[in-house]
């Protein structure tokens, strides 16, 4: 599946959405599939996209941008068939298309909007996921899954790191430990750092370290 994108002055904006977070807009705009012409729609926030979707109805439920089966979430799930997943920021809802009749996904985001918007103007929540309905909570990341005491994940996915603000509370060493008492015994914390103005990989190598999670970070680079 070949996939370009080509934004346009004249893209439409279906809605913007300000709140204590921040604006949320989504809009739509072509892009080519192996050649042909589709509509996506997308989710930004702030400055960022958080994610977008292909309207033509055979590709609604292709996993889109840097959540693609080819990238680095898609070689976690081949590898370690988690089961039980938990993930830190909803955007567009994406990940849900990673579900499976045997798995089972849980979303916090700490904006209600996001979730909103997510649900009405996109549909990987109600079109993935073998029509199972997934679970998301409300809050801040950290709190919420030290709230669900007795469950454990086999991944937890962080995915709240992008555009102008940085959850820095989010990769603290007091975070990763309670992260763990999350996760089951073979499980896989796996956070999305990439970031338009800080390089977070030196900071979060040192706090894995600090906890004596496996780090293949090179400090000399």
């Amino acid at each position: 599946l070949c996939v370009t994108e080509f934004y346009t002055a004249t893209r439409h904006t279906v809605l913007n959405e300000r709140n204590f977070y921040g604006i949320v807009s989504v809009f739509e705009h072509p892009v080519k599939i192996d050649g042909k012409d589709v509509t996506a729609r997308y989710m930004r926030h702030g400055t960022t996209v958080h994610g977008y979707q292909i309207l033509d109805p055979k590709y609604e439920t292709t996993l889109t941008s840097y959540y693609g089966k080819d990238g680095p979430l898609g070689d976690v799930f081949a590898h370690f068939h988690p089961h039980n997943i938990a993930v830190v920021g909803l955007g567009t809802g994406t990940v849900n298309c990673y579900g499976a009749p045997d798995n089972k996904l849980t979303f916090i985001d700490i904006d209600a909007a996001v979730v909103k918007i997510a649900r009405e103007q996109f549909t990987y929540l109600s079109k993935c996921h073998a029509g199972k309905p997934t679970r998301i909570i409300i809050g801040d990341g950290r709190l919420e899954l030290a709230r669900l005491k007795g469950e454990k994940f086999d991944l937890i996915l962080l995915d709240a790191f992008s555009s102008d603000a940085i959850p820095t509370h989010l990769m603290t060493e007091e975070a990763l430990r309670s992260y763990l008492e999350r996760l089951t015994p073979n499980g896989v914390i796996l956070l999305h750092i990439s970031n338009r103005f800080f390089k977070l990989e030196r900071i979060l190598a040192a706090t894995v370290a600090a906890v004596r999670l496996q780090n293949k970070y090179d400090f000399a680079q």
